[in-house]
């Protein structure tokens, strides 16, 4: 009886022993480069010129490309175009949320899920349409480029490990141009 107790202990350490190296083994080889030591090259086409890109980081995301009517009726007009507008009702939803202070009272709290991500992408908007009315950035530059600082953002909000991100955004918080090469330093990996 001992020796059945102590074979189904042992194979029951080693299932979870085999369980935790696997999923090292997953974390260490499939998911983003946290660090500027681990760059990423990858092949990119523009206007049939092929270039390398270098990305300091890699993150999987499950931004949609569509949008249900509920997030399309949310929207508000956004002069960066629908897409833009839809993507900031999902930041909201992703990064903003009320809870009560006391239960039963009706005052509510808001709490910003990573405010460092949340309040540069705000600010690099606000850059953004200051830049596109003095005539500095086209409209579809200035589009495109917010387009992917939103989906970036939203694809770090379900992520573990942004130190490393949030740490190169914070020692560039004097320019917002910087920050912004910062976010173009993303590859993002659409799930769908």
């Amino acid at each position: 009886m001992k020796t059945i107790n102590r074979l189904s202990l042992f194979i029951l350490m080693l299932g979870i022993i085999l369980n935790i190296s696997a999923q090292n083994y997953y974390a260490s080889n499939h998911r983003g480069a946290e660090n500027k030591a681990d760059i990423i090259t990858t092949k990119t086409t523009n206007d049939d010129d092929a270039k390398n890109k270098r990305y300091a980081w890699e993150f999987d995301s499950s931004v949609p490309s569509t949008f249900d009517n509920n997030t399309i009726q949310k929207a508000e007009e956004h002069e960066f175009g629908s897409k833009v507008a839809c993507l900031k009702v999902l930041m909201e939803e992703y990064y903003v949320t009320q809870e009560e202070v006391v239960p039963g009272d009706p005052m509510r709290r808001t709490i910003i899920k990573k405010p460092n991500i949340y309040n540069t992408t705000r600010k690099i908007e606000k850059h953004l349409k200051k830049e596109v009315k003095k005539g500095n950035i086209a409209l579809e530059k200035a589009a495109n480029d917010f387009t992917h600082i939103l989906e970036v953002s939203l694809t770090i909000i379900s992520e573990a490990d942004t130190e490393a991100f949030e740490g190169a955004l914070d020692q560039n918080k004097k320019s917002i141009e910087d920050q912004i090469s910062v976010f173009n330093q993303v590859k993002i990996n659409n799930i769908y």
